[in-house]
């Protein structure tokens, strides 16, 4: 998974960024819903709350090609603006898949809420 900070998304206390998944698998891959997004720490503890799920939950799971890649948009919301305790993340993680290892993580540094307070959105996935 890749972090795409998206810089042109940015206003008052707000901004989004895209994580990218790309199949690396030799087989199709389905990507069902909307993935649970969150920050944790440099040791893989969670520190933010998991990511409110923004807009419709789509009908039918996005079917990945062996070598093609989904986008999921999430907004972020200064926290600032909640006045809840602050960390800096050291990975975003996009829980992808109902499984016991169905996690991938991508290296990010942002400030997040880590008192459980929500303060992402993200949206279904996208093919690209």
């Amino acid at each position: 998974m890749e972090y795409r900070p998206d810089p042109d998304a940015s206003g008052a206390g707000n901004s989004a960024f895209d994580l990218v998944l790309t199949s690396t698998s030799s087989s199709d891959c389905a990507l069902a819903g909307i993935p649970g997004v969150y920050a944790t720490d440099a040791d893989g503890n969670r520190i933010s709350a998991v990511a409110d799920a923004s807009g419709p939950n789509p009908d039918a799971p996005v079917i990945l090609v062996p070598g093609t890649r989904a986008d999921v948009r999430v907004a972020w919301h200064s926290p600032g603006a909640y006045g809840c305790a602050v960390g800096t993340s050291a990975f975003l993680v996009a829980e992808v898949l109902d499984a016991p290892d169905g996690a991938v993580r991508a290296p990010a540094e942002l400030q997040v809420c880590t008192d459980g307070t929500v303060m992402m959105d993200a949206s279904a996935y996208t093919l690209l």
